[in-house]
């Protein structure tokens, strides 16, 4: 548990100032987005526009995908972070077609996918 005993709904009603927060400054863009991208007269480009919504949304898992070994504490790989999980899909693929590519992972880096592998096994 975060939350200390007897605080829980503080820490409930806490975790959502993020996103109360973000709604300010998302609910501008819609706006400058529709008007730009889809007039009440004229083309409307609705392809565009969702594109550049996708790109916004993929950024937030993509930026914190690679940048998570700066905002989390250097500690071991688990099976559910985002490096685990790629190491040990990365293993169990090597294990099923052994090839050239196999002997490129490092022994550590094998060490801790085969470890994540079983981890992940265990937890389901």
């Amino acid at each position: 548990p975060i939350a200390p005993q007897g605080r829980e709904a503080s820490f409930a009603s806490l975790s959502s100032v993020p996103v109360f927060v973000a709604s300010i400054p998302f609910g501008w863009l819609s706006g400058q987005l529709i008007a730009a991208y889809l007039p009440e007269d004229g083309p409307r480009d609705c392809r565009s526009l969702w594109l550049l919504v996708g790109g916004l949304v993929i950024s937030s898992p993509l930026l914190l995908t690679l940048l998570e070994p700066c905002v989390r504490e250097p500690g071991p790989v688990t099976a559910l972070s985002p490096l685990g999980l790629v190491l040990a899909a990365y293993q169990h693929l090597a294990s099923r077609y052994p090839g050239p590519v196999e002997e490129a992972l490092p022994a550590d880096e094998e060490r801790m996918a085969c470890d994540c592998l079983t981890e992940a096994e265990q937890r389901y």
